[in-house]
C-alpha cells in the first residue's frame, strides 16, 4: 500500500503546498479536511502531501 497521497484542491493563482506527517490515518484525514475547508474559503489552490512515517517526508 502506498503511504503517500497527493491531492490538489481549489482553483486560482495562489498555491499553498503542505506536508502532513502523522502515523494516525484519522489525524491526517482530520487535518486534511481542515486544510481543504480553509482553501475553499480563501480560494487558494492547495497541494497536500500525506506521509504516515517521517522517512517518506525527506
Amino acid at each position: 500500500m502506498d503511504k503517500k497521497n497527493r491531492v490538489v484542491y481549489g482553483v486560482g493563482g495562489k498555491m499553498m503546498r503542505i506536508i502532513v506527517c502523522d502515523d494516525e490515518i484519522s489525524t491526517c484525514a482530520e487535518i486534511e479536511q481542515m486544510l481543504r475547508d480553509f482553501a475553499f474559503e480563501k480560494c487558494i489552490k492547495l497541494e497536500v502531501d500525506i506521509f504516515y512515517d517521517g522517512g517518506g517526508a525527506k
